[in-house]
């Protein structure tokens, strides 16, 4: 779909495209008299818009797409109500759909940029000459020479499209617009006096071309400066982009390397990973061990503790001359020198502190795994203090009886 009525407006991004467009639209509406126009190809219906408030004209725009007709209703419900009963938009095959209702109608014909774009314009062409009324004219607009596009079917020159037009009516203007091809045929005639002889249209050929030629060399100078200005503009990127690309290329360097010790950390990790799941395994199994070292250990304080705690009683034989004399224990005894006291205080205090010592370090066993390892020393050493003890008081004692 066209978007003429965009670029007419300015809502493209090509200037050229708005100028030209503004100048050949502006260019329609000066040659079209007021009355009842038919628009045929009107696209967005930007035409039959600027027609409708100038007043005083009757315009229904037709097309075969039928989004183009959905977008020109869609502006016309944007304007006066003056307006929107002025035109009218609807779909329709001009070339294969009945016309019988437009025929001997309409005081203009209008074709702006149409006959490009159809295989078989002098049929199209008289059928638009069939809606005219007697004193009707016909205005059409085409690109001029060649204009290459997907869409075009044919190339019209000043001369093929006279000879197209001249058959119906009397072609009474021929103009270049834009870069575009305009006549203006009559039926009326009146129209046969003013009318474009066709000695006339070779001189109009030349001037055309002329034209057309300048006009390409002024768009191919315009291009040229601007295409100076962007390759100046791309030297300067290149130079503002080549400390970038050797930075780049220095930190593709550093990436590599970190990628390289990434990977060599990686392969470290694994082994510090695969050699704490074997100290892992030895862990369990050390705690395993001291589990059961724990249970030992239990088992043979309990057994010391039951063997400390019964009394010995030395026994002293008895002979029929001497009476049997209970013994003391050695708790009981007095101790008559210093030397004895100070055995006997630390036979005490090395007791109370190897159990006190023990108790601690079991508590702190059960906190701290690698403690509990080291249990068993604890009771060994409780065990050396408790035989210190013992001696100490043995040895308290013995001298007591010796003196």
């Amino acid at each position: 779909m066209d978007i003429v009525l965009d670029a007419y407006l300015g809502k493209t991004k090509s200037k050229q495209l708005e100028k030209d467009t503004r100048e050949r639209i502006d260019w329609l509406v000066d040659s079209i008299d007021a009355g009842t126009v038919l628009d045929i190809g009107c696209s967005q219906g930007i035409l039959g818009l600027l027609l409708a408030r100038r007043g005083n004209t009757k315009v229904i725009g037709i097309d075969i797409l039928d989004a183009a007709i959905a977008d020109a209703k869609r502006h016309l419900a944007n304007e006066p109500p003056a307006v929107q009963q002025a035109v009218q938009f609807l779909e329709l095959d001009f070339l294969k759909d009945d016309i019988s209702d437009y025929q001997g109608r309409f005081d203009t014909v209008v074709m702006g940029q149409v006959l490009e774009h159809i295989s078989e314009p002098v049929a199209f062409v008289a059928r638009a000459v069939s809606c005219l009324s007697p004193s009707g004219k016909i205005v059409i607009t085409i690109p001029y020479g060649v204009w290459d596009h997907d869409e075009h079917q044919e190339t019209f020159f000043v001369h093929t499209l006279y000879e197209m037009l001249s058959e119906l009516v009397a072609v009474t203007r021929v103009e270049l617009v834009a870069g575009r091809l305009a006549m203006v045929g009559a039926l009326s005639k009146d129209a046969q006096i003013d009318a474009v002889l066709p000695k006339q249209i070779w001189d109009l050929e030349r001037n055309f071309f002329i034209l057309k030629e300048r006009r390409l060399v002024e768009r191919a100078e315009r291009l040229s400066a601007r295409n100076a200005l962007l390759t100046e503009q791309v030297e300067g990127l290149s130079a503002r982009n080549a400390p970038l690309v050797q930075r780049a290329e220095r930190l593709s360097t550093r990436n590599a390397l970190l990628t390289e010790q990434v990977e060599s950390l990686s392969a470290r990790n694994a082994t510090l990973v695969e050699r704490s799941e074997r100290l892992s395994a030895r862990n369990a199994l050390l705690v395993e061990r001291a589990e059961r070292l724990s249970a030992r250990n239990a088992l043979l304080v309990q057994r010391a503790k039951s063997t400390l705690s019964t009394p010995s009683t030395p026994s002293t034989p008895s002979t029929p001359d001497t009476k049997a004399t209970p013994s003391t224990p050695h708790t009981n005894s007095t101790p008559s020198t210093p030397h004895e006291t100070l055995l006997l205080a630390a036979s005490k205090v090395t007791k109370t502190l190897s159990k006190a010592r023990y108790a601690f370090e079991k508590t702190r066993a059960k906190r701290r795994p690698l403690r509990k390892l080291l249990h068993p020393l604890h009771w060994l050493r409780l065990q050396l203090g408790l035989q210190l003890a013992r001696y100490s008081g043995w040895l308290a004692q013995s001298n007591a009886n010796a003196e």
